[in-house]
């Protein structure tokens, strides 16, 4: 058995080399087999488009790859991915057996570039680009930051307001034979004008509790902002104005920074920002829109960026400002450092962000301020600026205007007046009565009637024999009238009239009794009436004292004779107020600026009294009258918010007048009447108390 399992081995090899002898070889030469050469790669372009790729090849286990015959490299899988290095390419790819047999070379030449994109334009409906259609790979689109889409034209339609994006894919482009290895972004912001105007404030349209509340308060210190509520406010019971109440702004003549913010939510671009706005003097402001809101756009945090319009001197007289979105006072705050638009549009713009105009980037901003500053006073008294129609709109605006406003014609409460023949004064009443008091060459007391017509201020008299029918205009809203015409029996004496408002302070004609004021024996502010419970009255102990205007040396009126309304003696009308003189000073304030409440004042060049001796002695009457309206012990005595003088009444002199010049730019809210002699009792009367300008009442 073993010897045939032998043969049969040798007869199988003999088999073998018997079928060997047909490919040509000797009966006594071995076999070769023949091996298939290893195969050179079969390269695509991959699906990302930033390199190739190419299916394993047999018995490969490395491909080399010769870069531009400068360097070779070794890649274990079948990719090789493109350089970002902007340059020409020769590429040879060979498959590598382990043997370190090697294929035949593919080659592929390929340009790498680095993307471009110019920068964005919007022309109102689309939003477009110059570049052209060999200068990119392909684009995608956005809107907000939101899904990227392929770009399908050569521009982008504006459908909604927002920050356009638009951004190259990195990507191979066949076309070329060209690798484009970065992507580039460029952004927009495109806003569709708002459809109806924004009112950022109207303070005839809410009480002064909703309209403070709407408010964040802030005043700055230590060099930061501080959450306030106890040095600033704000009301709308303000309505000196043609519009309903206005906005009442108050803060403190502190030097410093004081500041309202409020949110607001804007949903397209206005190209005018609208105001109305009066304040004292030595004021300026700040009005600006700002982001708080984390908004990121190509890597720029414009949380924190604001714009902000300046008025360094606030008028003193209503204004309206009509401010273009295009002017050059409107300063960008980036980093804490203010720009004008076009720098910092330039600057954000190498970061691939671009505004074409200010307005289009309002929608985002979400606060609202005003900053208000005044300048230091001793005491730092109270400041006010009111604002009133506050808002964004789109109109036919091309550049800001600024103008003074002229309300509709209203007859004020009192003027004087001086024509060719007679001067005097004349007070009207809103139930539309009034008294023409002529003071030379005679004395007269004239009712009449009067009404607004066509913008006309109509006054007429129907007493016999001194009846007339006059028709004055104006041109800054009744303050100052001029006759137009005049008919009448009293028309000679008309002739030539010109009149000029003039604040009546006080003429006693009001009260009904002497009432109730603050004293020793009255302590409950609310039962105040009649003339005492309108003026406040103290005397100087020299020590320790209750009195809460007058500190320490100051003391409530400790007896209740102490001032009175004479109905027996007076200068016009029917009363009068007797002013008491003791021992002590004695110290007569208006009321309003006790508690504050004296918030409408009155500008003037001086201060009038009229006064008439006591039956004793001469008498002097020291009289403040204050540019504040609220009077404390800190401030009652500073000279920069008060005019004061001395008047010596002679004792029995009859009623003669009495000035006091005043800083014209101020508003003086109200008065004292100091009696300083002291010694025997005695009393002096006062009537008819105003501030005017050029025309006195009484035609002096």
């Amino acid at each position: 058995m073993s010897n045939k399992r032998i043969w049969l081995s040798a007869a199988s090899i003999l088999f073998l080399v018997g079928c060997g002898s047909n490919s040509g070889n000797s009966g006594n030469e071995p076999y070769i087999p023949v091996v298939t050469p290893i195969e050179a790669p079969v390269v695509s372009v991959n699906e990302k488009g930033d390199g190739l790729i190419w299916e394993d090849v047999a018995r490969a286990t490395l491909y080399e790859v010769d870069i531009n015959d400068e360097e070779t490299v070794e890649l274990d899988e079948p990719e090789y991915l493109f350089s970002s290095v902007a340059g020409e390419y020769s590429l040879k790819i060979v498959s590598v057996a382990a043997s370190g047999e090697k294929s035949e070379a593919t080659e592929f030449e390929y340009e790498s570039r680095a993307s471009s994109l110019s920068e964005l334009y919007c022309d109102g409906s689309n939003v477009t680009w110059v570049i052209g259609s060999s200068d990119y790979y392909a684009l995608e689109y956005s809107v907000d930051g939101e899904h990227f889409s392929l770009v399908s034209e050569s521009y982008i339609p504006v459908t909604v307001s927002g920050v356009y994006t638009v951004r190259t894919v990195k990507g191979y482009k066949e076309q070329g034979s060209i690798f484009y290895s970065t992507s580039v972004s460029k952004s927009i912001v495109v806003t569709e004008p708002a459809e109806s105007m924004y009112v950022l404030e109207d303070a005839s349209a809410e009480d002064s509790a909703t309209l403070s509340e709407s408010y964040e308060k802030f005043v700055y210190k230590d060099g930061n902002w501080k959450d306030t509520t106890s040095e600033v406010s704000l009301d709308g019971s303000y309505t000196d104005y043609v519009d309903g109440n206005a906005a009442d702004f108050k803060y403190w003549y502190h030097n410093s920074y004081f500041l309202y913010e409020k949110e607001i939510s804007l949903d397209g671009s206005y190209n005018e920002f609208s105001f109305s706005v009066k304040s004292y003097e030595s004021t300026n402001a700040v009005l600006s829109f700002q982001i708080k809101q984390d908004l990121v756009i190509n890597g720029i945090n414009f949380n924190g960026v604001y714009i902000k319009y300046d008025v360094p001197q606030l008028p003193t007289s209503w204004t309206k400002y009509r401010v273009s979105f295009s002017d050059s006072n409107w300063k960008v705050v980036y980093d804490n450092q203010p720009y004008d638009f076009a720098t910092i549009a330039a600057f954000v713009n190498n970061y691939g962000f671009k505004v074409q105009k200010l307005e289009d980037f309002l929608p985002y901003f979400d606060v609202f301020q005003f900053r208000l500053r005044a300048s230091y006073r001793d005491g730092g008294p109270v400041a006010h600026t009111y604002f009133d129609n506050v808002c964004l709109l789109n109109s036919e605006l091309k550049n800001t205007v600024i103008e003074t406003i002229i309300p509709s014609l209203k007859a004020k409460e009192s003027y004087a007046f001086t024509g060719n023949l007679c001067s005097g004064k004349i007070s009207f009443s809103e139930d539309g009565t009034g008294l023409l008091s002529v003071s030379s060459p005679m004395e007269l007391d004239l009712p009449v009637k009067h009404e607004v017509v066509e913008g006309k201020l109509h006054v007429y008299s129907e007493v016999e024999g001194k009846d007339f029918d006059a028709y004055l205009t104006s041109n800054d809203g009744g303050t100052n009238l001029v006759l137009e015409s005049v008919t009448g029996t009293f028309a000679t004496y008309m002739q030539g009239i010109v009149a000029e408002a003039v604040n009546l302070l006080d003429d006693f004609e009001s009260y009904e009794s002497t009432g109730v004021g603050l004293d020793n024996d009255h302590r409950d502010e609310s039962q105040l009436s009649g003339l005492r419970g309108a003026y406040f009255a103290d005397y100087y102990t020299g020590g320790n004292g209750d009195s809460p205007v007058g500190g320490s040396n100051w003391s409530l009126m400790r007896s209740s004779d102490y001032n009175e309304l004479s109905k027996d003696v007076y200068h016009t009308g029917s009363q009068s107020f007797k002013l008491k003189s003791n021992t002590n000073t004695m110290r007569f304030m208006t009321w309003g600026l006790k508690d504050g409440t004296a918030t409408k004042g009155s500008k003037g060049k001086y201060f009038s009294l009229w006064a008439k001796g006591g039956d004793v002695s001469n008498m002097t009457l020291r009289v403040s009258v204050y540019a504040v309206s609220k009077v404390d012990p800190s401030n009652q005595v500073t000279d920069s918010i008060r005019k004061w003088t001395d008047f010596t009444v002679p004792m029995n002199s009859g009623w003669t007048e009495y000035k006091l010049e005043l800083d014209e730019s101020k508003e003086y809210y109200g008065f004292s009447i100091t009696t300083k002699d002291g010694g025997n009792k005695q009393y002096v009367y006062v009537d008819d108390i105003y501030i005017y300008s050029s025309m006195s009442p009484w035609g002096k």
